[in-house]
């Protein structure tokens, strides 16, 4: 009894993510199994209208997300790279600046 209790709440855990589409290939088949098995997991999630993704799907999402994160992170480096340099230039105006003056 304790195991199902364990089972449910670990099932009634993943559903939002399997509702939102980010439900991992092993969570998807082990929610697949335990609603197939318990009526009251199952009926929640006909309550919820919640359907399980296909096969592969999060890792399509999952490599759409590291292509953005991989974007993200090459414009980060040109605008850190554009501050030092323009951060560089002022500099050595300034110093120029300061040597004509003093």
């Amino acid at each position: 009894m304790k195991q199902e209790t364990i089972e449910c709440r670990l099932a009634q855990d993943l559903m939002p993510l399997a509702q939102a589409g980010r439900i991992g290939e092993d969570s998807r088949n082990f929610l697949k199994e335990h609603c197939a098995q318990c009526e009251e997991c199952r009926s929640l999630m006909e309550m919820e209208e919640i359907e399980l993704p296909k096969r592969g799907s999060a890792v399509k999402q999952s490599k759409k997300r590291g292509m953005k994160a991989g974007r993200f992170v090459k414009l980060a480096l040109i605008y850190i790279a554009g501050l030092l340099a323009g951060s560089y230039i002022l500099l050595c105006i300034w110093e120029a600046i300061w040597e004509y003056l003093f």
